[in-house]
């Protein structure tokens, strides 16, 4: 078998392969022949050196599968890092709600009890108190909106993160 009815014979085999990989492939092949042709090695030795054009395939065939566990691997890994990257994200945002809920909570309580304790204050004293208190239930009142808009976020959040994380959908790779 020359070499030209070898390719075509193998890239008709590789139909399995996308194009690009292919297209390597018979590439790897061809230069492989350039340089056996330059050590002086018949056409139909190189040939017969490579073996069965089926056995090749099956080679082929295995190599292809193997990357595709790697970069399965690789993917998880990239995904177990968005998803704890948003953890310490989330984290970071909780305890920030949870100290305005607190700040919030306490000059609701600060204003109540300066309202008690200085029953004969001034009316621009309490006018401050019931400012407070406001303030306090205020800030309540927004945070609540926002935990409640909050659900879809912290969704939102991940997606991004794996869409930018994951943009590599091959995984890694070993070119």
């Amino acid at each position: 078998m020359s070499f030209n009815e070898f390719i075509q014979e193998l890239a008709r085999k590789l139909d399995f392969l996308p194009t690009k990989k292919r297209e390597q492939t018979l590439l790897k092949y061809h230069r492989l022949f350039l340089d056996a042709k330059q050590l002086g090695i018949e056409e139909t030795s190189f040939v017969a050196g490579l073996g069965s054009i089926d056995a090749l395939v099956e080679k082929i065939r295995n190599e292809q599968s193997a990357p595709e566990q790697t970069s399965s691997t690789a993917s998880e890994l990239k995904k177990l890092l968005v998803y704890l990257l948003a953890g310490v994200i989330a984290v970071a945002v909780g305890f920030f709600i949870f100290g305005l809920f607190s700040f919030g909570l306490s000059y609701f309580v600060f204003g109540i009890t300066k309202l008690i304790q200085n029953a004969s204050a001034s009316q621009a004293a309490y006018a401050l108190y019931i400012g407070q208190m406001l303030i306090g239930a205020g800030i309540w009142v927004i945070l609540i909106g926002y935990l409640t808009k909050m659900k879809g976020h912290f969704n939102c959040l991940v997606n991004k993160l794996n869409h930018a994380i994951l943009s590599n959908k091959g995984g890694l790779s070993n070119e």
